[in-house]
């Protein structure tokens, strides 16, 4: 083993080394937790030959040697280093970034992709709670690779137990097997830019913002229209890689209305209705989803009194018999004859949803839209689906006429 002055020195070397790595790098990055990790190791080994020193009490104990201390990077800290980053790149594109930025934002993609970093993902998780819901209620696996995965989903809500008698010596009788479904072959890629001003950059207080003005809206009902419907919302192509018809397609109705009512809307008994008819199981987590035209025509219905009929929770959305209804666009219109106008149910057990790497982007600073004040950025993202129980979600049907 080493002497103790060496055992030193190798561990002052490895922590400065660590400290430059956390600079560059980041606490999360796999070369700064493997030198740490060596310090450790170091350290352990000068503990063990001063507790040999003291118990022969050959030497004494050496003095303490002063080490350059690690700070930990706070997430604040990082953030800010990925927005100055960020604007950098929104800028001037790849081509102005420095090494460690690049290293913060850039992926794998040599074309100058970057991939929106995992400190913004609420970005887009809150723009879809107003904008595309439906992506924060199904079953979403959220991928680096996006290769073919297995998602299972066991529908249970048909087990029972049986009388196991005195003489009874086997249960094998009874055993029954939950129905399993799984499968996300792949994903598909969906693509969308926007032009920006340079001077909205600069206004913008954060990544944060931009983000939010520029792509959050835009990001999010693309998604909701892939989930719900299996199609892109630019050119209503079917998704390769998503059921036929996403999620309603794969539902079945719960309640139908009588024809010849479509023109007197939907009523609460409906609804009531249709929350009751999907399994207990799924109730409890269980939500409506409908169109925006539906939703502003259940807002508008009063009682004998001028009232409303449905109340609004904190946040402002529609409460109906105490299950929140969201908002899809998705969705068809308010008067539509013979289609699923409202949903209930518990999504997460409907359909998966795989992600794949998030969103990416890139910045054109030269191209037939731009000029010196604008620039494109081009978004894509990757997603691929598959459905699940088709019991867990009912559809409110309209009528015919």
């Amino acid at each position: 083993m080493p002497s103790l002055i060496t055992l030193h020195t190798q561990k002052n070397e490895v922590l400065h080394r660590a400290q430059v790595a956390l600079d560059t790098h980041g606490s999360k990055s796999e070369q700064y937790r493997a030198l740490v990790k060596e310090a450790e190791t170091i350290q352990s080994d000068i503990d063990s030959l001063n507790r040999i020193d003291r118990a022969l009490g050959s030497t004494p104990a050496p003095a303490p040697i002063a080490v350059p201390a690690i700070i930990s990077e706070t997430s604040e800290s990082r953030r800010a280093k990925v927005n100055a980053a960020a604007r950098s790149f929104f800028r001037n594109g790849i081509a102005g970034l420095k090494p460690e930025q690049r290293d913060l934002l850039t992926t794998s993609d040599t074309t100058g992709g970057a991939l929106v970093s995992q400190s913004f993902d609420e970005i887009f998780t809150d723009a879809a709670k107003y904008f595309g819901n439906v992506w924060n209620l199904v079953n979403r696996k959220d991928s680096a690779t996006g290769e073919p995965m297995k998602r299972v989903v066991a529908d249970d809500t048909s087990r029972t137990f049986s009388l196991l008698t005195e003489s009874t010596t086997s249960a094998y009788g009874v055993k029954q097997t939950p129905t399993l479904f799984s499968n996300i072959d792949g994903t598909d890629t969906l693509v969308s830019s926007i032009v920006y001003s340079i001077q909205e950059l600069d206004d913008a207080f954060d990544l944060e913002t931009f983000l939010t003005r520029n792509a959050g809206p835009a990001v999010s009902r693309a998604w909701e229209h892939a989930i719900t419907l299996g199609l892109d919302n630019g050119t209503s192509t079917a998704l390769p890689n998503s059921p036929a018809g996403g999620l309603l397609g794969g539902i079945s109705a719960g309640v139908t209305q009588t024809a010849g009512t479509l023109a007197a809307g939907i009523t609460y008994a409906q609804l009531n209705s249709l929350a009751s008819s999907v399994d207990r199981a799924y109730y409890a987590n269980g939500s409506f989803m409908a169109s925006p035209s539906v939703e502003s025509a259940l807002r508008a219905e009063v009682d004998s009194t001028g009232r409303p009929l449905y109340s609004v929770d904190s946040e402002g959305f529609l409460v109906i018999a105490g299950k929140r209804l969201w908002a899809n666009n998705a969705m068809a219109a308010n008067g539509t004859a013979s289609t699923p106008l409202v949903l209930f149910g518990d999504y997460s057990k409907a359909y998966n949803v795989l992600n794949a790497g998030g969103l990416k982007v890139k910045v054109i600073t030269e191209s037939q839209t731009t000029n010196i004040f604008t620039r494109e950025m081009v978004m894509y993202t990757r997603l691929g689906a598959s459905a699940a129980l088709s019991t867990a979600v009912k559809s409110l049907v309209s009528a015919a006429s």
